[in-house]
């Protein structure tokens, strides 16, 4: 938006989608923060006896497949996989016809910090402990950076 020339753009919001540790859509998600519950526990994504810190904020039962296609769903990092799952959330609670709007004038937006780092955590054992270079997957850095586009 630029304010110094007057020219104000518009963006209204429509619908949301969330995949929290407190919560796999909006509903459990917002029930769960009122409430006051913690989605800290535990790690269980790996064995973390070696670590001093054994609790984190993981997702769990997370299904991918609820959302994607399953040989989509394999080219992605999770990180990439929650994105896909809260937008897709997101354009079904905006009840927006795609068949009659803009497409131009629409779009879903989500971000994240960092990335695939569950992809490269892989790859990286792969290669230090499954014999190098040759045992990293073809999809190593589309995995980390992948994100979709539809129409």
């Amino acid at each position: 938006m630029n304010i110094k020339d007057g020219n104000r753009r518009r963006v209204v919001v429509t619908g949301i989608g969330a995949v929290t540790p407190i919560g796999l859509d909006v509903a459990e998600f917002w029930q769960n923060a009122i409430s006051g519950k913690s989605g800290v526990a535990n790690i269980t994504y790996f064995d973390a006896s070696k670590y001093d810190t054994k609790i984190a904020a993981e997702l769990k039962g997370f299904n991918p497949l609820n959302f994607l296609e399953k040989k989509e769903a394999n080219r992605m990092d999770p990180f990439t996989q929650y994105g896909m799952a809260s937008a897709s959330m997101a354009l079904k609670d905006s009840e927006l016809n795609l068949d009659v709007v803009d497409h131009d004038r629409i779009g879903v937006v989500f971000g994240s910090g960092i990335g695939g780092m569950l992809t490269w955590h892989q790859q990286m054992q792969n290669y230090y402990e499954a014999g190098g270079p040759h045992r990293i997957s073809p999809f190593f850095v589309l995995r980390c950076l992948y994100a979709h586009s539809t129409r």
